[in-house]
């Protein structure tokens, strides 16, 4: 089975394969791997899911669906069937990406960007990947995953209290905590990920865990 592209769809579809006994094969034509999933801000907005339950966030697909309606008007690339599939399906492959070892956060306060709609989340949808240490790639593939120009070791959680450093206790402590990550990664030579990046080395370590042709 042939997958065009080594983004974050092309790897779950990869690990999709597996899980149904076909052979993928993914080619990409850039040296790096990981398309513009790598280069994003590694936000992941999936409304009901199971993280959001965990953390006592009251929330279901169809409210999802709701705010979805009330935001995006009807056209061909956003119908209410494709509304409707991504709704009831997006949480079930946050667990199946857990499952297969994927470590996921729940965005806590990254509020819907119009949360003041009908069906809106002031609290969030929002996940991301836990940070990824380059080096658990190896040797062979660690300068090969494709990084956007933000360096900072940052996961989707703390990028939006780390902008206000300056105005709120919380923002401070962020602050603090990325800056010890920092000092970390020079005094004991660990090479992190965050953001879109983050997502995408979890992705490329899994597929080549599960023996997937790149």
């Amino acid at each position: 089975f042939v997958i065009v592209g080594s983004g974050g769809g092309s790897m779950c579809a990869a690990l999709a394969c597996i899980d149904m006994g076909l052979k993928p094969l993914i080619l990409e034509k850039e040296p790096l791997v990981g398309g513009s999933t790598a280069m994003s801000g590694g936000i992941i907005w999936v409304p009901g899911n199971s993280l959001m339950r965990a953390a006592g966030v009251d929330d279901t697909p169809e409210l999802g669906l709701k705010y979805l309606q009330n935001l995006v008007p009807e056209q061909p690339g956003s119908t209410l069937a494709r509304k409707q599939a991504y709704v009831e399906t997006g949480p079930g492959m946050i667990d199946w990406l857990r499952s297969k070892g994927i470590p996921m956060v729940y965005c806590d306060g990254w509020p819907d960007y119009y949360d003041e709609r009908p069906g809106g989340q002031p609290r969030g949808r929002s996940v991301a990947t836990k940070l990824f240490d380059v080096r658990k790639l190896g040797p062979h593939w660690k300068d090969k995953l494709r990084r956007n120009f933000v360096r900072i070791p940052v996961q989707g959680v703390d990028a939006h209290k780390l902008i206000l450093a300056t105005r709120t206790i919380k923002g401070m402590l962020t602050a603090i905590k990325v800056g010890y990550r920092i000092v970390k990664t020079r005094l004991l030579g660990t090479e992190y990920a965050g953001q879109g990046a983050a997502i995408q080395g979890w992705m490329l370590l899994t597929a080549l865990k599960a023996g997937i042709d790149i």
